[in-house]
């Protein structure tokens, strides 16, 4: 009977040992790509004005003449912006925009997230 208590002791020493050795560290996944990672590069309006023109306004949806929200100019994209509906539909976790299709690339929303996160400089 002493012989299996001293079991039962070893046995939850060690099982304790297991349990607070393990460790919640989190892992840095590392990237050579500066781009994805570095959001101290300035980018302008003429930076950003293509990315919206291949994945908004050249799909047919909000363009000039398209009856949906223009966001052809630096007006038209900062009013967006500032309306508060930008980022959650484009950038936020739930975004539905562009609608139907992927980014052409994810570098390019990466960059547009970025100039919105430095005040959008014309």
């Amino acid at each position: 009977m002493v012989q299996r208590k001293n079991y039962q002791i070893g046995f939850a020493f060690i099982l304790s040992v297991l349990v607070f050795s393990c460790s919640n560290d989190e892992k840095i996944i590392e990237t050579n790509d500066a781009s994805l990672s570095d959001c101290d590069t300035t980018l302008t309006y003429a930076d950003i004005q293509p990315i919206i023109t291949n994945n908004c306004g050249d799909a047919g949806c909000h363009g000039a003449s398209t009856g949906s929200r223009a966001l052809v100019t630096y007006t038209d994209l900062s009013e967006s912006i500032n309306g508060g509906n930008f980022q959650p539909r484009v950038l936020g976790p739930a975004a539905d925009m562009p609608l139907g299709r992927d980014w052409d690339n994810l570098e390019n929303k990466e960059k547009l997230k970025c100039w919105i996160e430095n005040g959008f400089p014309e």
